[in-house]
């Protein structure tokens, strides 16, 4: 996973695709222990498709384990927050 680039697709409550023109967009990740870390994504070629892409390094999962996460979205001051959501990280088996 490390230099990966983990896409995602941004979409609204209804299901459309999110247009993140103009926005930065940063992905918060909480430990099972509470401790945070951020990354800030990368916007595909084109906004309007709603995909952004992360990329860990080995410095943010340091552990295998359950992690909660949310996207945030700026734009001019305004920002706009997903719901929590829970993603699984397991141990290299290389």
């Amino acid at each position: 996973m490390y230099g990966l680039q983990q896409p995602f697709t941004i979409k609204t409550p209804d299901g459309v695709v999110f247009d993140l023109t103009g926005y930065t967009v940063t992905l918060y990740l909480w430990d099972e222990a509470g401790a945070e870390f951020s990354l800030v994504g990368v916007l595909d070629g084109d906004p309007t498709s709603g995909i952004c892409y992360f990329t860990p390094t080995v410095t943010e999962f340091t552990v295998a384990g359950k992690f909660r996460f949310e996207v945030e979205l700026t734009k001019a001051g305004a920002v706009v927050k997903t719901k929590d959501y829970i993603v699984q990280v397991t141990e290299d088996r290389v």
